[in-house]
């Protein structure tokens, strides 16, 4: 069994996970791919559905723990069937996609694509390509690409996540207003200045009506388009500190 372990010094920092001896000899005594399956499949669900949320205390410090679980479940995710592993369930999908959100947490970036893909493709499999899991795990995907610098691809990530969620859930559910915003950000990454500004007030509409104006996420749309104006010239310094000073009082 995988077990946790504290330190007496300190609980939170020292933490870690352990399987136990008599069980981690047993597993590597299974020569078979078949049995091997058996056990990553159930790895992959024990560690993947320990990855705290980012909203979790100390999640970062939690995260980190199960890093090295993690590292070799991917390991072994290569190792298998020449590199494939079978993750057409949906169980498994969910708990690699939740793989792929804690080596992103950690910034550890080709991993993250790693697991996000294989998590991509058991749901396209498993759900469709149309399931709104699959289309999160896009977003994800041009979330990641947008970090890496790879903006083409993340636009192509951002507009096929918009898309599909405007289809299954509307155009102004939040989660697609995630993607919305998440396109403003791309397109003023790329100085496509109008174009976010478009996205934004989008957003900033959609997320008015729904969780309402003073909401967390409503008013960081705010505080994006004020940032926006400024570079366009159309808000003054003086202005965006007014600006940002309404936001956080």
């Amino acid at each position: 069994m995988i077990e946790a372990r504290e330190s007496e010094q300190s609980a939170v920092t020292q933490s870690s996970y352990s399987m136990h001896p008599v069980v981690h000899r047993w597993i590597s005594h299974i020569q078979d791919d078949a049995g091997k399956r058996v056990f990553l499949r159930l790895a992959v669900m024990l560690i993947g559905f320990s990855v705290p949320h980012h909203t979790t205390k100390n999640y970062w410090v939690l995260q980190q723990r199960l890093l090295p679980h993690a590292e070799r479940c991917l390991w072994w995710m290569g190792e298998l069937e020449g590199g494939e592993c079978n993750i057409e369930d949906i169980t498994i999908g969910h708990a690699t996609y939740s793989l792929g959100n804690l080596y992103s947490d950690q910034g550890r970036l080709e991993e993250a694509e790693t697991m996000y893909q294989r998590a991509l493709e058991g749901y396209e499999k498993a759900l469709g390509p149309d399931h709104t899991s699959t289309l999160d795990t896009v977003n994800n995907l041009g979330l990641l690409y947008k970090t890496q610098g790879r903006l083409k691809e993340a636009e192509t990530m951002y507009q096929r996540a918009l898309e599909g969620k405007e289809k299954a859930l509307g155009p102004d559910h939040t989660s697609t207003l995630r993607t919305v915003h998440n396109l403003g950000n791309l397109y003023k990454t790329q100085g496509r200045l109008n174009e976010a500004e478009v996205m934004y007030q989008r957003a900033l509409s959609g997320y008015s009506a729904a969780l309402g104006s003073s909401h967390a996420k409503s008013l960081l749309v705010v505080k994006n388009i004020a940032s926006l104006q400024f570079v366009k010239g159309s808000l003054s310094l003086q202005e965006l500190i007014v600006k940002f000073a309404n936001i956080y009082n």
